[in-house]
């Protein structure tokens, strides 16, 4: 059964935009498949990981979402960081695969529909407006990521 007729692709852009649990988890129940990512680049310093990647399932050069995650050190496990640094897995599967899965969520959740030229040619998007949901990203009462996700209908439609 083709699954794409049961989907209102508006309504999933609704869903991401107030959302407060796992990007990752959300797609990969939505399609039940795993969501990959593409690592661009990952920055570490004796304070933040600054990660910026792309979620696709088919192509990482037409992803769903592209994102900016500033992870703090301090806050993680030895284990969460060594599996962020060391493995190209999307942020919501790594948290999930070492924490309660009910302990994870998004706090402070603001969202901005604008023209975001450069995240527009890196998603490989026509000209237009782009969401940016910008939130922090907490296991319990860790404040473990402020994290930036860029996509609109367009893009989630790659799915």
């Amino acid at each position: 059964m083709n699954t794409d007729n049961l989907i209102s692709w508006s309504n999933v852009v609704d869903d991401l935009i107030k959302m407060e649990d796992s990007t990752t988890l959300y797609f990969e129940a939505l399609r039940k498949s795993r969501l990959r990512v593409k690592i661009i680049r990952q920055e570490k310093d004796d304070l933040i990981i600054k990660r910026i990647s792309k979620l696709y399932f088919s192509s990482y050069e037409h992803p769903l979402i592209y994102s900016t995650s500033y992870i703090y050190k301090s806050l993680l496990t030895e284990e969460e960081d060594r599996l962020i640094t060391a493995q190209e897995l999307p942020l919501g599967r790594i948290f999930t695969q070492l924490n309660c899965e009910s302990a994870i969520h998004k706090k402070n959740i603001t969202v901005e529909d604008n023209i975001f030229e450069n995240e527009t040619i890196l998603m490989n998007l026509p000209d237009g407006p782009l969401y940016k949901k910008r939130y922090d990203f907490l296991i319990g009462s860790r404040k473990v990521a402020t994290i930036e996700e860029f996509f609109n209908l367009e893009s989630i439609q790659r799915y």
